[in-house]
């Protein structure tokens, strides 16, 4: 593509850029009822105000013309001032029509520059003066920037000022030492031609020059003062309510937008800023906050406009009275500059170095942020996550430095830089990675895991933070370049050699390993709990809960589209309990109630915060105390010890899910995990294993955990959770990513088909290994004398009542459950059990049927005994629910009370006749008003029933990231950030 093709193209860019944002802001501000105020204004104008802001106009002009001339003459340039200025509003009409003031800078180079031959001289004449421009733009700034703290705020204007401070300091620090331009040079631009030469030499003729720069200073500072007022004197003239100091702040945050290079003479930026800061910060009407800009800068036009008539009027032989001192200088330069021969870097040892550098210094910063993760661990830190922390970080930056570094010599090349030694440049990457990383992690662990997040990164807080971040990895790094310099200097160092720091970082890795491998605690081995012998009656048990499993989801129990064989059949060896329900109908607290036998509001595992407290006595622990060797497997990071779930279990299994980079739980908190898992679920989604363990892979723990109970001398009771067909749902045989809570929130009503066949599928995946298990058991005997339960924990909602997923609604598709007990030698297989019955009622039950005694604080009765009162409860996501299910002489009704303002959306007060809507549709709350207030009573009476004697309630500590990415993952929180 030629130069020329490109310019159009970058022309046409800056074109539409400008016209989608005018196409916006109108789009704005017609669209208001109030869009004819446009017209009023414009036919109201206060035109006293437009030769004000002309006024100011041609003021800026002069102080630009007087500055110009002062600079030029710092070269040896003497120009009259009648030829200057003329020369000045050209280039100001030229500049109307180019992008980032091209055509103004580059026509009084052009100008200069053919009247006296001087290039380089009238080019470093405009960058000295662009210099001098942003430190008066700058001053100008922070000298109206009082004006805006009412509005904007302190800290706003403190971040405001500090951006100017700096741009202050950078231009002012150039002007005053132009010398640094050539040093600049010398590092970024190598052996440069003679042109590039004599400009940095012509830049550098204001060395020494101080009461010349003072002036260029001034006459900027004065040039954006007078120009502020164009656009105060415009403000007033349309009839503005805001303070001329406040319109001049305004102003120049304004004429800031225009120095982004994405349009033609910052048309449409202006606009927008003032748009976006009148109307949001001072409440200004969007018409006025509109047309200030658009007159302000309509008066530059007109006067710009000018400078077209001067243009013609010079003629061919026009030849202004110029004189040029010292004519000679850029010959002498030319001459001095010597091309020397030099050795320029070789792209494959810079990429080598790059590696070597990025490996280091990214291992020496993913250590410092695993002995972060370890030193918060509440118990038994990981301190292996310092060395997978510092092979994480090592491999990806050695990876960024080597294509870095390799880019880097390249462009060496191209420049005819000078190579540096292989021990500098290693050490430079090294310390560069080291600080890069150190800064921005240290700063944000803190900031989220020290200060909670309790302040804004732009606060005064947040600045102190980022500032005192940045100079404490500075000074490490800057050390660590100190150390890694004076090693490579030594005779036969191997950081001299462009491989040398990837053997560096082999040894520390070795070190944090065995650092890791010291401090670990060797395994304590399991201890034998006390126990008396088991009842003669006792037999084994095996608890098996199918996360999310809905009883109308089966064809046990009607669902023709369902296909579950190896659950029929088990069907015909079991009880199937028809009318079975949770008592919650999210996991943590129907999982509690199911072990406990306790209401939720009763074990106080309510919030996603909860523990199962200790002096709740699980099932578990009841059998433990019987005589039974207990093991659990779970693979629902709700249940997992964190939780406190591990109580009685001799044993007790959490299955991880598949971590990024085969991660442990400590490994994951670290932020580069963080950030591939999240960069993989925006590019594949959710992936098999990566939610919870499915139930493949749970049999194979499964069948262990038999093989081992085996050889145990009493009965064993055996608690499985399976997690399919919670969500993720998969298509199966795996076939591409899940679709989830987590990803996937709101489907809409045309997806439903889709996820429901997904949802069926999982079911029938999940009953292809419960008949693997079944004949795992048949295999080892176990089968005919073991009772066995399958049920769950609760269901999901396929827009039954205009939703999806589950946790916050106590309606029936989320809350029956199916359960299957299958008793000893298969005593009354295929039989139904029509009545009530509910999650707190397992517990009882099964102590009983093995001649356990019962345990205090137990809420539930007998399944075969069934119950006319079924009560659930739900405190989650804002949601908090409470239903009741009845039977009297009239029927079978259920009454669910809603919070007001819930974030489900549920009417507060609901009542269903359930016997005849079975399907809860229609809402009789109040057409049976009396009947609603007698069920709210009989309510009102279980809730205190059912809160006497509750345990003291527990709360975990903080989630870590890795914790919170877990329930996320789950659909549980809806965000870890």
């Amino acid at each position: 593509m030629d130069q020329k093709t490109k310019a159009r193209l970058i022309l046409g860019a800056k074109l539409a850029v400008a016209v989608g944002i005018w196409a916006g802001i109108y789009l704005k501000v017609s669209g208001r009822e109030n869009a004819e105020e446009l017209v009023e204004r414009l036919s109201n104008i206060d035109w006293k105000w437009v030769p004000v802001a002309a006024a100011a106009q041609m003021a800026a002009v002069f102080c630009a013309t007087i500055r110009w001339g002062k600079l030029l003459e710092g070269q040896g340039i003497f120009a009259p001032f009648r030829h200057l200025f003329g020369s000045l509003m050209v280039g100001r009409f030229f500049g109307a029509l180019t992008p980032g003031g091209l055509g103004f800078q580059g026509y009084r180079i052009v100008d200069i520059a053919a009247h006296t031959g001087k290039n380089a001289r009238a080019t470093a004449t405009i960058a000295i003066e662009l210099l001098a421009g942003q430190t008066g733009f700058a001053a100008t700034v922070l000298l109206g920037s009082v004006f805006g703290v009412e509005h904007l705020g302190l800290a706003n204007v403190i971040l405001i000022d500090l951006l100017f401070v700096g741009m202050l300091f950078v231009a002012g620090l150039l002007i005053v030492r132009p010398f640094l331009f050539r040093r600049l040079a010398s590092i970024f631009l190598g052996n440069v031609p003679t042109k590039i030469q004599t400009l940095v030499d012509g830049v550098c003729a204001y060395q020494g020059q101080g009461g010349r720069i003072a002036q260029a200073f001034g006459l900027s500072l004065l040039v954006h003062v007078f120009n502020n007022f164009i656009y105060v004197a415009a403000a007033f003239a349309l009839g503005m309510e805001v303070t001329a100091g406040q319109i001049f702040f305004v102003s120049s945050l304004q004429i800031f937008a225009t120095l982004l290079p994405i349009s033609i003479n910052g048309v449409g930026l202006r606009e927008a800023a003032a748009l976006y800061v009148y109307t949001t910060f001072f409440g200004v009407p969007q018409i006025v906050a509109l047309l200030t800009p658009i007159l302000g800068f309509a008066v530059e036009m007109v006067i710009s406009s000018f400078g077209g008539l001067v243009l013609l009027a010079r003629g061919a032989n026009y030849k202004p009275e110029i004189r040029v001192e010292d004519a000679d200088r850029e010959d002498r330069i030319a001459e001095a500059v010597v091309s020397r021969e030099i050795e320029r870097p070789e792209i494959l040892e810079g990429a080598l170095l790059g590696l070597s550098g990025g490996a280091v210094g990214g291992l020496l910063a993913g250590a410092a942020e695993g002995l972060f993760v370890a030193a918060r661990s509440a118990a038994n830190p990981d301190w292996g996550v310092l060395a997978y922390g510092g092979l994480v970080y090592g491999v990806i930056f050695g990876l960024v430095g080597f294509v870095g570094a390799g880019t880097l010599a390249w462009l060496g090349r191209l420049i005819h830089k000078p190579k540096l030694p292989s021990g500098e440049a290693f050490s430079r990457y090294a310390s560069l990675v080291f600080f890069v990383l150190a800064a921005a992690l240290g700063v944000f662990l803190t900031w989220r895991d020290v200060f909670k997040k309790s302040f804004a990164f732009k606060s005064g807080p947040g600045l102190l933070l980022v500032v005192g971040g940045a100079l404490a990895a500075g000074l490490v790094a800057l050390a660590l370049y100190g150390l890694f310099r004076a090693l490579s200097k030594k005779q036969g160092s191997l950081l001299s050699r462009p491989l040398g720091g990837l053997s560096l970082s082999g040894g520390l890795l070795v070190a944090l390993v065995v650092f890791a491998f010291v401090m670990t605690p060797a395994t304590a081995e399991e201890t034998e709990v006390a126990r008396p012998a088991a009842p003669s009656s006792a037999k084994n048990v095996i608890l098996i809960v199918v996360d999310t499993l809905r009883a109308d989801a089966l064809p046990s129990y009607g669902y023709a589209e369902g296909k579950t064989p190896h659950l029929d059949a088990f069907a015909r060896d079991a009880v199937r309990y028809d009318q079975h329900f949770a008592n919650a109908s999210w996991t943590r607290p129907s999982f509690a109630s199911l072990l406990s036998g306790r209401y939720p509001s009763n074990h106080g595992v309510m919030s996603q915060a909860s523990v199962l407290p200790d002096e709740v006595v699980t099932l578990a622990e009841a059998f433990r105390d019987g005589g039974y060797a207990t093991s659990g497997i779970v693979t629902n990071f709700n249940v997992s010890p964190r939780y406190n779930f591990q109580q009685g279990f001799d044993r007790y299994v959490y299955l991880e899910p598949k971590s990024p980079l085969g991660a442990s739980e400590a490994g994951m908190q670290l932020m580069a995990l963080q950030i591939i898992r999240r960069i993989q679920g925006r590019l594949l989604g959710v992936r098999p294993g990566e939610a919870y363990v499915d139930a493949a892979d749970t049999n194979g723990e499964v069948f262990r955990e038999l093989d081992r109970l085996a050889e145990q001398d009493r009965p064993f009771f055996l608690f499985v959770g399976y997690m399919d067909p919670h969500d993720p749902y998969f298509e199966h045989p795996y076939s591409g990513p899940g679709w989830a809570k987590a990803t996937n929130g709101d489907p809409t009503p045309e997806q439903l088909p889709a996820i429901r066949a997904r949802y069926d599928q999982e079911i029938t995946f999940w009953d292809e290994h419960f008949g693997k298990l079944v004949d795992a058991l048949r295999e080892r005997g176990l089968y005919d004398e073991t009772v066995i339960v399958v049920t769950s924990d609760h269901g999901e909602e396929f827009l039954d009542h205009g939703g999806f997923w589950h946790g916050v609604t106590l309606y029936d598709e989320q809350i029956r459950i199916p359960l299957f007990v299958k008793r000893p030698y298969q005593a009354a297989g295929g039989s139904v059990v029509e009545h009530w019955t509910q999650s707190v009622d397992v517990m009882p039950t099964l102590l009983m049927m093995n001649g356990l005694p019962g345990v205090q604080g137990v809420q539930g009765g007998l399944l075969d005994h069934g119950t006319d009162e079924v009560f659930s409860e739900e405190d989650h996501e804002g949601n908090v629910l409470r239903a009741l299910r009845r039977r009297d002489d009239s029927g079978d009704w259920k009454r669910i009370l809603a919070n007001a303002g819930n974030p489900r959306g549920l009417e507060p007060e609901e009542l269903y006749r359930v016997d005849r809507d079975p399907k809860e549709k229609e809402n009789l709350s109040k057409d049976e008003a009396e009947r609603g207030k007698a069920l709210d009573e009989a309510l009102e009476a279980a809730e205190k029933r059912y809160a006497e004697g509750a345990a003291r309630k527990q709360i975990v500590e903080d989630m870590n990231p890795a914790e919170c990415q877990r329930l996320m993952a789950l659909g549980y929180i809806e965000s870890c950030d």
